[in-house]
């Protein structure tokens, strides 16, 4: 596996690496946010603005699902 991994990675360029960076860096923060949840006064049911966080989570999301549309229109492209 870890060989496997090494020679996938081997040509990568800077740009894999900042693409690999946003993932991991996502990825870390949902884990984050799953740990922090498990406390019960953490739980979103106990927010006072949750509209207001539900708002700010859909930008978010709209602002990564065009990331993705952009990957994806650059694969096609490629």
């Amino acid at each position: 596996m870890i060989a496997r991994r090494a020679a996938d990675t081997a040509d990568d360029t800077p740009a894999d690496d900042c693409a690999l960076d946003l993932l991991c860096d996502l990825d870390e923060s949902l884990w984050i946010y799953d740990d922090a949840r498990r406390a019960n006064p953490n739980a979103f049911r106990n927010a006072i603005r949750q509209s207001d966080h539900a708002d700010e989570l859909r930008r978010v999301l709209y602002r990564l699902h065009r990331v993705l549309v952009e990957w994806e229109a650059e694969i096609v492209a490629a």
